[in-house]
């Protein structure tokens, strides 16, 4: 599950026409706010208002009765799969955020953890990408979450290894989430993550002989991709056969 959009993605992404400076000077002056809080509107980059209702399109989307049999299985996996998968996120506030929203009615149903792993985020320099919670620690939430979910009773952060650093570069956590993935006893991970790094996932591990749209464009907005990660003698990989959208699907350009 790619994140809805974030704050970084309002200002930034919407363009550079003559609405960008009026974005860029309200958020700059809720990010001088939100400095004596230890809080940013940048750093770590919370959901917009805009990504808040992506996700929970997402989430009335689940709340329906899935209509391609290509993808039932994913659908019920996602709704009512606590038994078979494990709920992952990167630990950036975004991602979690997404998880929490979208699938807000299992979790509160099923009282499960959702796991921040730290290989999961975001693979870029970029200030939005750098994560604000310590290592053991989960991200704070505003009041994106509303009420459905209780994030502090719902967290395992022990996976979160921190800020990443130079000496573990996108490549080595790809991997390193691949391996974590393939020794768990579920047979599904749900991860929310970030277009770079699912698109560098797909770069990684599809063929190279593939030319399968995953490994061109982003996931839109809290649009969900499933596919098989398998392994092998040369250590994991990804058949394109196995790649379906479950919801949004691929970015156009």
């Amino acid at each position: 599950i790619r994140h809805g959009e974030s704050v970084w993605n309002y200002v930034f992404n919407r363009g550079f026409g003559p609405s960008f400076l009026v974005r860029l000077v309200a958020v700059t002056l809720r990010e001088l706010y939100l400095l004596p809080w230890d809080d940013s509107a940048y750093i770590d980059s919370p959901l917009s208002a805009l990504g808040r209702e992506q996700c929970s399109e997402l989430r009335r989307f689940l709340r329906q009765p899935c209509h391609d049999p290509n993808v039932q299985r994913d659908f019920d996996v996602l709704t009512k799969g606590e038994s078979e998968s494990l709920l992952v996120s990167s630990q950036l506030r975004r991602a979690a955020a997404t998880a929490f929203i979208a699938l807000s009615d299992r979790i509160a149903r099923s009282k499960e953890k959702v796991v921040l792993h730290s290989s999961c985020q975001e693979i870029s320099r970029n200030f939005d990408t750098m994560a604000l919670a310590a290592p053991g620690a989960a991200p704070r939430f505003g009041s994106e979450l509303g009420t459905a979910v209780d994030p502090a009773a719902c967290i395992e952060a022990s996976a979160n290894a921190g800020n990443k650093s130079l000496s573990f570069p996108g490549y080595a956590r790809i991997h390193d989430f691949a391996q974590w993935a393939s020794e768990r006893p579920e047979r599904t991970i749900i991860v929310a993550g970030h277009s770079l790094w699912f698109r560098s996932f797909f770069q990684c591990l599809l063929p190279p002989s593939s030319d399968h749209i995953a490994k061109k464009r982003k996931i839109v907005n809290a649009g969900v991709v499933a596919f098989d990660l398998a392994t092998n003698a040369r250590g994991f990989s990804i058949d394109p056969s196995s790649i379906v959208v479950v919801y949004g699907g691929f970015a156009s350009k």
